[in-house]
């Protein structure tokens, strides 16, 4: 039996680093928290620059597209966490492989600004650490 690929857009393993239970919605919370959950178990992944797994229940999303409304400025993100990582879009690793190129290249030099500044979320992550739950 194939394990399933997993497709991730590049910059939500840097939301998921900093990842404290506070989202759009309670759906989107509790379905972030079980992608999580999912990710422990260090599955395959494809890093992606659309719409992914996260992505369906984020109220950002347009369902019948399966295209963010800020689609312009997420897809910017995606595309500077797979250059700062030394990555490929469509690339396929582990979640643990990648997770530690994120924290190696991007979050221990603290160069998440860089990346994510403008972000809506921004200053909840400045004031937070890496969720400890994520490394090993």
């Amino acid at each position: 039996m194939t394990e399933e690929i997993i497709k991730l857009r590049a910059h939500h393993g840097m939301c998921i680093a900093y990842f404290q239970g506070q989202g759009y919605s309670e759906i989107f919370t509790e379905h972030m928290k079980s992608i999580i959950k999912l990710l422990k178990e260090n599955p395959i992944i494809q890093l992606i620059t659309r719409a992914d797994i996260i992505c369906e229940k984020c109220p950002n999303l347009i369902p019948k597209r399966m295209k963010c409304n800020t689609a312009a400025f997420v897809q910017e993100c995606d595309k500077k966490v797979i250059t700062f990582c030394g990555l490929e879009e469509n690339q396929i690793l582990t979640w643990n492989e990648f997770f530690k190129i994120i924290c190696e290249r991007i979050l221990f030099p603290e160069k998440r600004a860089l990346i994510c500044g403008q972000c809506q979320w921004n200053n909840l992550c400045a004031l937070s650490d890496i969720n400890p739950y994520l490394l090993k």
